[in-house]
């Protein structure tokens, strides 16, 4: 939905949304990491641990240097095609 209205708040209020946002998630990580785990689990009825969503090797451990490079690689090939079609559309407009 959001990807789809407008935004009514201001470019400063959206740029400091998701890093709020990740330290809110840091700070439950360090004081009450079983919190974000029940909020993920709160709808399974079966707590059976075998059926329990699987997390990513990540949520295993640090990253090791070939997922480094290859979030980087991921990261900088979003922005730009963010930036291809951000200068598509400002063209279109003028």
């Amino acid at each position: 939905m959001i990807l789809i209205h407008p935004s009514e708040y201001s470019m400063l209020t959206q740029a400091q949304i998701s890093p709020a946002l990740c330290a809110i998630h840091n700070f439950i990580q360090i004081h009450n990491p079983m919190e974000i785990e029940d909020f993920v689990n709160k709808d399974l009825v079966d707590t059976d641990p075998d059926k329990l969503p699987v997390r990513g090797d990540l949520a295993e451990g640090p990253a090791d240097h070939a997922e480094r490079q290859q979030a980087t690689k991921d990261r900088d090939n979003i922005a730009a095609a963010m930036w291809r079609d951000y200068t598509r559309i400002h063209h279109a407009c003028l």
